[in-house]
């Protein structure tokens, strides 16, 4: 039961945030008089004086709502990010002008946006290919999502070229694991290196269709509100950031439990 002190002084903070100060809309909407103000404004901050520790309580109490609502709001984000992948999973994973890696008739279907000038997807390359290898039924849809600048444009280009004389993987693997600056001259010695017909390859990233994936690939980041690298999408669900070789495996192993 509430008593007559505890009840004052839930009146007492009730109405500082109810007229916080005289002379504002609430505080006048309310009826009282410039002299009732003066007086409860004295009353609240002398009461606020008086017992300190009520301003940090009410802090704690906005921050755990505020937290509460955080949460919310992130669920309900996550949610509607859940439905527009079922709603999208044939752009997502069956879009024949992306490269497929790893078992293309795998049971599960692991895809990455990634950017070649993107350290955390440098990273992940790595453990990304070797989990894939070692489950061996792991379908990889690599979605070209150069973010990070002109240079980035170019390398992806000619990876996608690259495919045209089916070397995609290789050149792939080898952009991701190319250290230093990123430039165009860099990108063609690594062609170069791998044996491609780099006069062809320097046509074929010239074709208007590269520019047309990576418009497509845009488009579909945007609307399940993808905006870095790398992302992945497994299992209906989108990750973004880097991964270790460990979260890849349990996440492949939610996708492939039933239900």
């Amino acid at each position: 039961m509430m008593t007559p002190g505890s009840r004052a002084r839930t009146c007492i903070v009730a109405l500082a945030f109810l007229v916080c100060a005289t002379g504002t809309p609430a505080a006048q909407d309310a009826g009282f008089t410039e002299r009732e103000l003066e007086v409860i404004d004295e009353r609240i901050r002398s009461y606020i004086l008086a017992n300190p520790e009520i301003v940090l309580q009410s802090l704690r109490e906005l921050q755990a709502r505020m937290e509460l609502e955080r949460r919310h709001e992130e669920a309900e984000r996550v949610e509607l990010r859940r439905g527009l992948v079922r709603d999208l999973v044939a752009e997502i994973e069956q879009d024949p002008d992306d490269p497929v890696l790893g078992n293309a008739e795998g049971d599960v279907t692991l895809v990455e946006f990634f950017d070649y000038q993107c350290g955390f997807c440098k990273r992940v390359t790595g453990p990304l290919f070797e989990t894939a290898r070692a489950d061996g039924r792991v379908r990889l849809v690599m979605k070209e999502f150069p973010i990070l600048g002109p240079v980035s444009v170019v390398a992806a280009r000619a990876a996608l070229a690259a495919r045209r004389q089916g070397r995609y993987e290789d050149m792939h693997i080898a952009l991701m694991n190319l250290r230093g600056r990123l430039t165009e001259q860099a990108v063609l010695q690594t062609a170069r290196e791998l044996g491609l017909d780099v006069d062809r390859l320097e046509a074929d990233m010239a074709d208007p269709e590269v520019a047309r994936v990576f418009g497509k690939v845009r488009a579909l980041a945007d609307r399940l509100g993808i905006g870095g690298t790398p992302a992945f999408i497994i299992g209906g669900e989108v990750i973004e950031g880097a991964v270790d070789a460990g979260q890849l495996q349990a996440l492949i192993r939610e996708a492939r439990a039933p239900g």
